[in-house]
């Protein structure tokens, strides 16, 4: 992916976006949560991934992200009720 594949006016490709913050992204579509990672990586965000709750889980509490891109529907459990859970802590 290079950065012409990613069109966002506001925030174009260059060394100046890094260290915008982490963001944490569970889906269990490992191409598109990949797809998703790169973009925002390019865009100077620090990514980290997780395809399920028990993972995602772990992640949220251990690294601290600023934000969380969650799916709905995983593999072992409903994602709203992660961000239910999430939002209490």
């Amino acid at each position: 992916m290079t950065c012409d594949d990613v069109v966002l006016e506001s925030a174009p490709c260059d060394q100046s976006n890094r260290n915008r913050g982490r963001i944490l992204i569970i889906d269990d579509d490992r191409d598109q949560a990949e797809v998703l990672s790169t973009s925002l990586t390019r865009l100077g965000f620090e990514t980290l991934l997780a395809h399920d709750i028990r993972s995602g889980t772990k992640l949220a509490h251990t690294a601290s992200p600023q934000l969380v891109i969650l799916d709905i529907r995983l593999p072992d459990g409903n994602g709203l009720e992660l961000c239910r859970e999430l939002g209490d802590d």
